[in-house]
């Protein structure tokens, strides 16, 4: 398999299998609208196949070889205009359906990315299959446009390949360690030009075609349609033309994140493990992941969903709970926030459901952002400032902050002296780097299967520490 596909395929069978949320809300559109359509309402429920794609490559840190779309006759465009489209599948192609049996590009509503070929069928994963699903797919062929190879795309005159083998150093040339992850989620190219970073120029976006339009699913009922209340959000041309823009990502920039403005006081450093030790495994889970055995082997600490915005509590988190505590593990309870809603309302009502519970010491109080809700950075920075604010008045605790490395990076001003619990699924587990404002993490989220698999960098002693204390 080449490069490109192997680092795609590393990020996204870590999320087989995922299922939207209620009003159609995945993650993946949220972060499209965030940072590719730049705040443009309407993505965090709109169909959501080829956006999948996008935010993969992001995090894959291949993006201007994969492309950022939304729309799918575009991106299929997109690739015949890089001379990277061919009518033979192969793993690791884009795969580009048209359900009408039309087979044109215009025609274009779907898009996976081919696993492997067998029998005459292509094995692939999709994201909006059966309408909310991301999952493994067997199909023929028959409803297949063409397929696009990002291992064919061209930047600055080379492929992927072309290009590390430019920056690769000599023969007997000393390994270097690996290289922060830049603020758009590529790697920082190291090597023989470490001390004289590579940088490529940014490129603009190529202008929305005059006739773009929002992206409908006109799948057959097996893949579910959606229905068209879902696309009046993303009425107005406006945004229509927008939902083309995805177009190639700006070049991957060797450079580090810009320091805030005003820098937060750093989180003291836990002393991590000695090299060579492992580090302490545990999962997380919510109301998607019901019934998890908290006795199997292995685990060292346990996180649990409790709350979101002001009136969702999670069904299963009493049973979470008590059975985290009662496998002797290090346990924590999260709330998913929503900047939507008044922060100290969701932080008083998070400790309500987890002291009914019983709150004990050691354990972790955590805030999951990861959704904007329309607000900017600087209004997201500050309602999570609040909140934290108002869970450490309360209880005396340094709430853990979770979010995905680009996430925390564009909206952690400010929080470097909260433990940072982060998600990135394209570094190998416990090799992430903390983004600025933090100075180190305590938690690396690196996969997610049926539910998410997480290590600390801190022992269990440690890592229990960071929770709850007591009061006299």
């Amino acid at each position: 398999m080449d490069s490109i596909s192997d680092k795609l395929f590393k990020v996204i069978t870590a999320e087989v299998p995922y299922k939207e949320e209620s009003g159609g809300f995945t993650k993946y559109g949220d972060w499209y609208g965030e940072n590719v359509a730049k705040g443009s309402d309407g993505f965090d429920s709109a169909a959501w196949c080829d956006m999948f794609l996008a935010w993969a490559a992001d995090k894959a840190g291949v993006a201007d070889y994969a492309g950022l779309f939304a729309y799918t006759p575009s991106h299929a465009t997109w690739f015949k205009q890089q001379g990277a489209w061919t009518s033979e599948p192969e793993p690791g192609a884009f795969v580009f359906y048209d359900w009408s049996g039309a087979g044109t590009i215009d025609g274009i509503s779907h898009v996976g990315i081919v696993e492997k070929v067998a029998d005459g069928k292509i094995y692939t994963i999709e994201g909006n299959t059966e309408g909310v699903h991301l999952k493994r797919k067997v199909r023929d062929t028959d409803s297949v446009v063409g397929y696009g190879l990002p291992r064919k795309v061209k930047v600055d005159g080379a492929t992927y390949e072309e290009a590390m083998a430019a920056t690769a150093p000599p023969a007997g040339t000393p390994a270097t360690p690996d290289a922060p992850v830049g603020a758009d989620g590529s790697a920082v190219l190291a090597g023989a030009v470490l001390a004289a970073a590579l940088i490529r120029p940014h490129r603009l976006r190529p202008r929305a075609p005059k006739n773009a339009r929002p992206q409908r699913d006109t799948r057959p009922k097996r893949d579910a349609k959606r229905g068209a209340g879902r696309w009046r959000a993303l009425a107005g041309a406006g945004l229509a033309a927008a939902l083309a823009w995805g177009i190639p990502a700006s070049a991957m920039a060797a450079t580090q994140p810009p320091a805030p403005t005003s820098p937060a006081p750093a989180s003291p450093a836990p002393a991590p493990l000695a090299k060579g030790v492992p580090l302490p495994y545990g999962v997380d889970v919510s109301n998607h992941d019901a019934g998890f055995d908290w006795g199997a082997d292995g685990l060292a600490f346990g996180i649990a969903k409790a709350s979101e915005g002001t009136g969702f509590t999670d069904k299963t988190f009493a049973r979470n709970w008590s059975e985290i505590k009662r496998n002797g593990l290090v346990r924590g309870a999260y709330h998913f926030g929503r900047p939507g809603a008044d922060p100290v309302r969701q932080a008083d009502r998070f400790l309500d459901t987890v002291t009914k519970q019983g709150l004990e010491a050691g354990d972790l109080l955590i805030l999951d952002l990861e959704v904007t809700d329309g607000r900017s950075a600087k209004e997201v920075n500050a309602w999570a400032k609040r909140w934290l604010e108002r869970v450490h008045d309360v209880t005396g605790v340094r709430a853990l902050f979770y979010s995905s490395w680009s996430f925390a990076q564009t909206h952690g001003d400010g929080l470097g002296d909260y433990p940072l619990w982060v998600a990135h699924y394209g570094k190998e587990k416990g090799e992430v780097t903390a983004p600025e404002p933090w100075t180190s993490w305590a938690i690396h989220q690196y996969a997610s299967t049926d539910h998410d698999h997480n290590v600390a960098r801190l022992p269990k002693e440690e890592l229990r520490a960071l929770g709850y204390t007591v009061k006299a």
